[in-house]
């Protein structure tokens, strides 16, 4: 067995606090999900798609955000990629940006060569 092979107190609380929190917000889920199967004058299929929907809602909260790191191509150590991270260029982002700013106030001309957009 190495050294190093047992997970630190931080690691082991953080994880513990974790499923906690997941517990209880499956917790209350599971109780609005009962008091909508309870409901009268609502079909079965209608009360089955709404409990599906919060529950798909709550595993959308419980999952991981992805967090993207800018860097240029020089500077990569800030940390590794994984499942969570992601290292993207500046001129991603602003490519990124320009095009939804550029759907949003599109202009409809009709010479197009004489507008910038």
């Amino acid at each position: 067995m190495a050294i190093n092979a047992r997970v630190p107190k931080k690691i082991m609380e953080a994880r513990v606090r974790k499923k906690i929190r997941v517990q209880r917000k499956l917790k209350k889920t599971q109780k609005q999900a009962e008091q909508v199967m309870s409901q009268e004058g609502v079909t079965e299929y209608n009360k089955l798609r709404q409990v599906s929907k919060m529950y798909d809602k709550i595993k959308g909260d419980l999952k991981d955000k992805k967090k993207y790191i800018v860097s240029s191509k020089s500077k990569t150590s800030k940390g590794k990629d994984s499942r969570n991270v992601k290292h993207v260029d500046s001129r991603m982002k602003k490519d990124k940006r320009s095009s939804k700013i550029k759907k949003s106030r599109q202009v409809h001309r009709k010479h197009k060569r004489r507008g910038k957009f």
